[in-house]
């Protein structure tokens, strides 16, 4: 003996549209509309100087080191030290390595790879800039400066040199208007 379903099947799941309700309440006795929350969630950019909060040195360790190094260097051995990875810290020491040597694109792999460690790390980023400017990749050069000195909103002496990178670079794209500004930015942000 043979049953169909078929007919069933189809009439009970059938898609069924809901009712409109309609809304029998006079203008007088409806209740007001409630405005939609907001949301008390704070969103961070990246420009945002709360996105990255930078970790402040022990002062002897900045005192000890402004008697050695000259300003310029003293913000990347600052930056250096604020890193926390051991392994950046190597990476770094091989991509300086590479970089006096002449070693470009070992440098570059050397950095680049510190910096799937630490994305945010602004002295990586610097460091890549500089690489590509000793390269003559202007643009690179340029762009890398930049986000350094995003992710490096407290640290003026490294903005400075990051404007230092951009002046050079914009020299080397024969920009001399923009090399100029780039100085002036440096020199303002030196000066305290």
């Amino acid at each position: 003996m043979f049953v169909s379903f078929i007919g069933c099947a189809t009439s009970t799941f059938s898609s069924r549209t809901p009712a409109k309700v309609e809304d029998r309440s006079s203008p007088e006795t409806a209740a007001p509309a409630k405005a939609p929350e907001q949301s008390t969630a704070r969103v961070y950019k990246l420009e945002d100087p709360e996105y990255v909060v930078p970790q402040p040195l022990p002062e002897a360790t900045i005192e000890e080191r402004s008697e050695e190094l000259p300003p310029a260097e003293l913000s990347v051995q600052q930056s250096r030290e604020q890193t926390s990875s051991p392994a950046v810290v190597a990476l770094l020491d091989d991509a300086d390595k590479y970089a006096t040597t002449g070693k470009k694109q070992e440098a570059v792999a050397s950095i680049e790879r510190a910096l799937r460690i630490e994305p945010k790390n602004p002295l990586l980023w610097h460091k890549l800039g500089q690489v590509r400017l000793q390269e003559g990749n202007w643009d690179q050069a340029i762009a890398m400066a930049k986000k350094s000195s995003v992710l490096a909103p407290g640290n003026r002496l490294l903005q400075s040199e990051n404007w230092m990178i951009i002046a050079r670079a914009s020299e080397g794209k024969g920009d001399t208007a923009g090399a100029m500004h780039a100085r002036d930015m440096a020199k303002q942000l030196r000066t305290y």
